[in-house]
């Protein structure tokens, strides 16, 4: 996969409902990247999902939020389903 030009959907969604927790949490993301050994500009590309977390990260990320592992992986999903989703049709397509 070329990395200059596309993005893994699992690592998106990860990024994603990383991004929400933090959110949700009222926390920075340099704050948790801090608490969880990662280093703030990697920690930030993991959130945009420009590169993957991996295993050992997510259970760091979701002690230093204080939320389930789990929680964060159920959140990714839905995040990746409402991804997956076709877009509806324009009500203009329709009309014919």
């Amino acid at each position: 996969m070329d990395t200059a030009t596309a993005f893994d959907p699992t690592a998106v969604a990860i990024g994603r409902a990383v991004k929400a927790a933090l959110a949700a949490a009222g926390r920075s993301q340099a704050d948790v990247a801090d608490q969880s050994e990662i280093a703030a500009n990697t920690f930030s590309r993991r959130v945009n999902g420009l590169i993957p977390f991996t295993f050992p990260e997510l259970v760091r990320v979701a002690a230093a939020l204080d939320v389930p592992l789990s929680s964060l992986i159920a959140s990714a999903e839905e995040i990746a389903a409402r991804a997956n989703k076709p877009a509806p049709a324009a009500a203009g397509a329709l009309a014919g």
